[in-house]
């Protein structure tokens, strides 16, 4: 009986946890509140605001990112919002913060970028690109994460 009790006290603990974790989770969280991607054969990226608003931030990539070769992608921002930094660092191994460089747009809020990504040690590398922008209205910066994966 002793061990019956035990098992309904520490099943009830955990139902009580989860059920505290889900109900106080930080809703502009990265992970949770929709800022954090993993690219997949798409090659493409949507962020919708927290309340599922059309102002979208999307990246597109050009092709299958590549280590040692030219990488091309393209991000469309909202109007109301700019672009304050961008960068691409190394998840599995500390490879620095790896630049972006701009080139000209016709068009308001677009933003074509190049980077190159240089090889390592690692045959599979993780990757992650970090994008901040900042709201004309708004204080605080807000920014998103694109998660990805290169082999050798």
């Amino acid at each position: 009986m002793n061990k019956i009790f035990k098992s309904i006290a520490t099943f009830s603990l955990l139902v009580l946890l989860i059920s505290f974790a889900v109900y106080f989770k930080d809703p502009a969280s990265p992970i949770t509140g929709g800022r954090q991607c993993e690219l997949d054969d798409t090659l493409l990226c949507r962020f919708t605001d927290l309340n599922n608003n059309a102002k979208e931030v999307i990246v597109k990539f050009a092709n299958k990112v590549q280590v040692e070769e030219q990488n091309d992608l393209r991000l469309t921002l909202p109007a109301d919002m700019e672009l304050q930094d961008i960068w691409i660092q190394g998840v599995n191994m500390y490879m620095g913060k790896v630049a972006m460089f701009k080139h000209s747009s016709t068009q308001t809020n677009v933003h074509n970028l190049q980077f190159f990504l240089g090889s390592c040690s690692e045959q599979n590398m993780r990757w992650q690109m970090v994008i901040v922008i900042k709201k004309a209205s708004v204080q605080q910066p807000e920014t998103y994460f694109i998660n990805f994966k290169t082999k050798i």
